[in-house]
């Protein structure tokens, strides 16, 4: 047997691992960048989630980490998408089952890959599988709890158009059954619309009704953890105690308004994880309620979302906006016809200076890009970081 793997990030190093241990006389080939080559001559193809599915070229078979671990998994799956908050929901869920004693695995883009842990997995476990477009866009098994936060446009740097984007998402419900379970922030629509395709029963939140308190910044964080709540009860999850001591064990993920520290009277906060229009509009509407200098800016991803993002920033709490990588020149031209102050500095270096010089006593500057980073870093974590350095610096 043939196997090529697609890509060689997490993922790929996983698949690479699970086949020399599961097909030790298989012939692995590792492609750690694809870009449409023939592989007519492979039995299978294992895709990173950063390689599409319709650039594979002559593949008899092809697989991804995702695939390969729903239609193995014994274990009850419950799995979380969406554009923005799918990482802290699916935290929120394990942390709860965790404080209701359940053995659980938190998997995805927020955990371990699933192939290292599927080995340990036991029928009677729960796995929390937090899932990318690019992971569910070729799998044929969903999960039995779907949970489904807001859908905004993204990605479509990587994805085809909209529909493309949203059908890979709408496969967390697509092969669900009537035993099944949606639950759906029903104040998106994408998310209800992809919602309406499962066959499995609906439950949509937020409702007036949810009262748990959530330590975390912002009223999308209460969203978040009524998705996760929800998610709980359907697995039977539902001593109001136990619940909210996993809640209170979820300090939040990283990078994810993040104080990092105060300075002479400014708080400077890493919301580096920050990659969406969703996110930087819940930063700013919901998180604060102090004057904001923003760092803004990153990859751009050929949306045409500078209009939008200056309007979001265009609010009396803002009092100044930074812009930095390849979007930064296209957001200015935006907050100019606004008339909102901006200034475009480029590196991060050069915004966290100039963040310094014009933040005041009570005051928040704010690092939340609403971008991709890979035009300046590595990705969102070592952009962040990057933050924390040089605020640490002084």
């Amino acid at each position: 047997m043939k196997i090529a793997i697609l890509g060689y990030g997490l993922e790929g190093r996983s698949a690479e691992r699970w086949y020399k241990k599961h097909e030790p006389e298989a012939e692995i080939t590792v492609m750690e960048k694809y870009d449409g080559e023939d592989l007519s001559g492979y039995d299978l193809a294992v895709r990173s989630p950063s390689v599409p599915p319709y650039k594979i070229v002559g593949a008899r078979q092809v697989t991804s980490v995702t695939r390969e671990f729903m239609e193995r998994c014994p274990a009850v799956v419950v799995g979380v998408t969406g554009t923005k908050g799918k990482g802290t929901t699916a935290s929120f869920v394990a942390s709860i089952l965790e404080a209701a004693g359940r053995r659980t695995h938190l998997l995805g883009n927020i955990g371990e890959p699933a192939l290292d842990a599927l080995d340990e997995v036991r029928a009677d476990d729960v796995v929390v599988y937090e899932m990318s477009s690019y992971q569910l866009w070729d799998v044929e098994k969903s999960p039995h709890v779907a949970v489904i936060v807001p859908i905004e446009e993204a990605h479509l740097d990587v994805h085809r158009d909209m529909a493309d984007y949203v059908g890979a998402k709408a496969n967390i419900v697509k092969h669900q059954g009537a035993n099944d379970v949606v639950i759906y922030d029903r104040t998106n629509r994408l998310a209800t619309e992809v919602a309406s395709r499962s066959a499995g029963e609906k439950i949509g939140y937020p409702t007036e009704g949810f009262d748990y308190e959530v330590g975390l910044l912002g009223a999308h964080n209460l969203r978040n953890a009524e998705a996760a709540v929800r998610a709980v009860e359907v697995l039977g999850v539902t001593d109001r105690a136990v619940i909210q001591k996993g809640i209170a064990d979820f300090k939040g993920l990283p990078h994810r308004l993040a104080l990092v520290r105060e300075v002479d009277g400014v708080e400077y906060v890493n919301d580096s994880i920050s990659t969406t229009l969703t996110s930087l509009r819940a930063a700013i509407l919901e998180s604060f309620d102090k004057p904001l200098v923003l760092i803004v800016g990153g990859v751009d991803q050929g949306m045409g979302m500078e209009a939008e993002l200056a309007k979001v920033m265009d609010n009396p709490k803002v009092k100044m906006v930074l812009l930095i990588g390849q979007t930064g020149p296209k957001i200015a031209a935006e907050l100019e016809k606004l008339g909102k102050a901006h200034e475009v500095v480029g590196t991060m270096g050069a915004a966290v200076t100039r963040a310094r010089e014009v933040a005041e006593s009570g005051d928040v500057v704010l690092l939340s890009p609403s971008a991709p980073s890979f035009d300046m870093f590595k990705n969102y974590v070592e952009r962040g970081e990057k933050f924390m350095e040089l605020v640490n610096s002084w």
